[in-house]
């Protein structure tokens, strides 16, 4: 089972002027402040146990993009191999 995981991080930041966070979402620049990545997609994995797949276990491959975006969220693609039954 590959799973494709893709964060969208709100552009503000409380350091930054919110127009330099709202061009960071526009030209799709990758986020590179917290949350760590790793952190994030185990939450992630773990709350998809036993609704996805039955155990994160399964997930053989990971893709992750973390981006700004004006619309922030997770979109997750799970892809089964032949073999592979959630």
């Amino acid at each position: 089972m590959k799973g494709l995981f893709h964060f969208h991080l709100p552009p503000s930041d409380p350091g930054a002027a919110r127009t330099s966070g709202a061009l960071a979402a526009a030209v799709s620049i990758a986020a590179t402040k917290k949350s760590d990545s790793d952190k994030v997609l185990k939450g992630i994995k773990d709350g998809c146990n036993g609704i996805i797949w039955r155990n994160d276990a399964q997930v053989v491959r990971i893709m992750l993009e973390k981006r700004y975006s004006e619309s922030p969220g997770v979109r997750i693609e799970v892809i089964a191999g032949k073999d592979d039954s959630a």
